[in-house]
């Protein structure tokens, strides 16, 4: 597993690869384009034009959208009904108090504060990934039994695409590679100091990927990062 994300869109020569790829980027953009045609998380993804986006509120939809990156639980019946009852409780809330634009008490407050579109190359993504982080801990503590951390990660990724990574176990490990074997402290922080200032060739190297993947325009750019570390470490080149 590469260490840093920037090995993944590296354009120099790599070691011998048994498909033949003569770079690390040509390395990803097949595993990414494999990706794409073969595995239910390229359904994560949000369309935000979709009728059922909504993007100051968590609804059904979002779960769907995490139940696509294997973790079918997520609609079970049981928790579905769950999570839209800790969902609707928080709406309704927010709606009955007079919040301020700064409330953090309410999940739907914490959101709207985030914009949907908000990158981890904002001047304000610091802040964000701040309330991000609340807004995670808010719903960890109200999550239905049966779901972990990374199922909670996965819904405020969901919501926020392009400011915050998918962490699960292969991106936690990555991360603790590149920390010198350590922990983080905090997985969104940290990506978002690797990605900042943006490594010099990336934005360019992502939109070779995305043309040669046929990745889809609602398709965020970190999430391109995203699939090519999960595809990297899962099923290599």
């Amino acid at each position: 597993m590469f260490s840093t994300i920037a090995e993944y869109f590296d354009n120099t020569r790599r070691a011998a690869c048994v498909r033949g790829h003569t770079t690390n980027l040509e390395c990803t953009k097949s595993l990414v384009e494999r990706y794409i045609g073969w595995f239910t998380g390229a359904c994560f993804d949000p369309r935000m034009d979709e009728p059922w986006w909504q993007g100051d509120r968590f609804n059904s939809s979002d779960l769907y959208g995490v139940a696509a990156l294997s973790m079918a639980h997520m609609i079970a019946t049981q928790k579905l009904d769950a999570f839209c009852e800790v969902f609707d409780r928080d709406d309704a809330a927010a709606s009955a108090s007079s919040c301020s634009s700064a409330c953090v008490s309410h999940q739907t407050c914490i959101l709207m504060q985030i914009p949907t579109t908000a990158t981890v190359w904002d001047p304000s993504a610091a802040h964000y990934i701040e309330l991000a982080n609340k807004l995670w801990m808010m719903l960890y503590k109200t999550r239905p039994k049966g779901v972990g951390e990374t199922g909670v990660n996965k819904l405020v990724t969901h919501k926020r695409p392009h400011l915050l990574p998918v962490v699960d176990d292969v991106s936690r490990e990555r991360m603790r590679l590149s920390n010198g074997k350590h922990k983080p402290k905090d997985h969104w922080k940290y990506f978002h100091g690797e990605l900042n200032p943006m490594p010099a060739g990336l934005r360019d190297a992502i939109g070779e990927v995305r043309t040669a993947a046929g990745v889809p325009e609602w398709t965020a750019d970190i999430r391109i990062i995203d699939i090519a570390i999960w595809m990297e470490h899962k099923h290599h080149c």
